[in-house]
């Protein structure tokens, strides 16, 4: 017998789109709108921390957010096949 705790991936599934929710912030928006703060600064470190921040757009960071999103809404798409699936196996059983 197969035993699924169904509230066990909700609650991690609720985890990880809590973490989403964080890492989402870490985007080139906020590369964009960091370098735009800076506009009209003029110094040594405004330049090399434009630089700095130019160089963090080539990151993995949207493609990762993309498959942990991706994987996320998979996750909650198997919980309601659970549910589904045991309400189902459950009226059959009542019938019996």
């Amino acid at each position: 017998m197969i035993k699924v705790e169904i509230e066990e991936l909700k609650n991690e599934l609720g985890k990880l789109n809590e973490a989403l929710d964080v890492f989402s912030q870490y985007s080139s928006s906020f590369i964009d709108e960091t370098i735009e703060a800076f506009g009209g600064m003029n110094s040594d470190f405004t330049d090399k921390m434009e630089e700095t921040l130019d160089n963090m757009r080539d990151t993995k960071a949207e493609k990762l957010y993309n498959n942990l999103s991706a994987y996320a809404k998979s996750l909650e798409t198997l919980i309601k096949d659970f549910e589904e699936t045991d309400n189902s196996i459950s009226i059959q059983l009542e019938g019996e």
